[in-house]
């Protein structure tokens, strides 16, 4: 019985044993199994980053070839995309930097375009209030007492929409002088990268010069096309203010009101003209050709004496030019460089209309014929004693 016993307890101990060694073989199967699953799921994993990452440095390298490219022309597009590779991660921050100020840039932008078209309807408001104000007091019966209220009413309209316009135009000249100040950071940004790509070309030295002098010579000239579009909206604003003049004039002094009528639509068109060339919708040459054409209707229409006083004495080859008439030969040289580039038919936009290059040739010509006039000693002298000139 003993022995029965003891068999018993050695058979289920075998037992024990042989169901632990089970399980511990199924748990090592199982666990190289996840093993397996896991470094294939890990090489996968890697693969993938690396060409994420292949692909967004294709990408950046590219964007930053579109960016830089169009102001280099010493290097070859393989050669800038070597070398920006090479350097990414030095040249790549400086074009994140760029990005994210350009990104400013477009806001302050768009901030300015609704600050404008703000001023531009506080405007049309405080003119509307002017006109019921005239109308008021153009009715031809003594003004009753309802009328003078309703007329205070618009002058207090006038004076809060005018100060609304000041307050919106200082805040117009506030963006527009942030705008030159990023526009200077986004310049010296570009520059960096500039200098940085070309720095790493054999010979640079002679063709950095080279690309510098490119470089300057393009903001030079568009320092001089900012500054001949300001002489512009200068001249385009005293015309304006000249033939509103002759406007407000010509109305106090008519007595017809078909005429008054006619000076009021002028009065109009003067006012759309002005506003789109100040929107860039019409060119510098279209709006004064109409605007000189409304004076003209204006002198046509014959109700002011006023405006046949206008103090314009002849236009003299000096005047053609834009010297006085002391000026040297080598200014007169410089002023006929000058006048002749901005006016030559050959310099105009080729898309500009017929009338549009008759009138250069026209001007040039006149350019053309001051010049030979003036060069010439004996010829400059003969004319200015003809003219009463010097």
């Amino acid at each position: 019985m003993i022995k029965d016993f003891l068999h018993d307890e050695r058979g289920d101990g075998e037992e024990i044993c042989g169901g632990i060694i089970a399980i511990v073989i199924v748990l090592a199967i199982i666990y190289y199994i996840i093993m397996f699953i896991l470094s294939i799921f890990t090489q996968i994993l890697i693969i993938a980053i690396i060409v994420f990452v292949v692909h967004r440095v294709h990408s950046k390298q590219n964007e930053i070839i579109k960016w830089i490219q169009p102001s280099i022309e010493s290097m070859t597009k393989a050669e800038i995309s070597s070398v920006i590779f090479l350097n990414l991660f030095h040249v790549a921050p400086i074009y994140n930097r760029y990005n994210n100020k350009y990104k400013k840039f477009n806001e302050l932008e768009t901030k300015l375009h609704n600050v404008k078209k703000e001023i531009e309807r506080t405007s049309d408001g405080i003119e509307d209030h002017q006109k019921k104000i005239r109308i008021c007091k153009n009715r031809g019966e003594p003004i009753s007492p309802a009328t003078k209220t309703e007329i205070g009413i618009l002058r207090d309209k006038i004076s809060n929409e005018t100060d609304n316009k000041d307050r919106l135009e200082n805040q117009y000249s506030n963006i527009e002088n942030l705008m030159k100040k990023k526009r200077y950071e986004l310049d010296k940004l570009k520059n960096d990268a500039h200098g940085f790509i070309i720095g790493h070309k054999k010979g640079y030295k002679e063709k950095y010069e080279k690309e510098e002098v490119a470089w300057e010579r393009e903001k030079r000239e568009a320092a001089k096309a900012a500054a001949r579009k300001e002489k512009e909206k200068k001249e385009i604003e005293e015309l304006v203010i000249e033939i509103n003049s002759l406007i407000k004039s010509a109305i106090s002094k008519a007595t017809d009101d078909i005429i008054i009528t006619g000076l009021k639509v002028i009065e109009v068109e003067l006012s759309s003209i002005y506003k789109a060339f100040e929107l860039n919708k019409v060119s510098y040459i279209d709006a004064k050709k109409h605007i000189l054409e409304l004076r003209d209707m204006i002198k046509k229409i014959g109700t002011s004496r006023e405006k046949t006083t206008e103090k314009k004495s002849k236009e003299t080859y000096y005047d053609i030019l834009g010297v006085n008439c002391n000026a040297s030969e080598a200014e007169i040289k410089i002023a006929y460089k000058e006048k002749i580039i901005e006016y030559h038919p050959d310099c105009q936009h080729p898309d500009s209309r017929e009338w549009v290059k008759k009138e250069s040739e026209k001007i040039s010509k006149k350019i053309n014929e001051a010049r030979d006039v003036l060069i010439d000693p004996e010829k400059r002298k003969r004319y200015n004693r003809e003219n009463g000139l010097c």
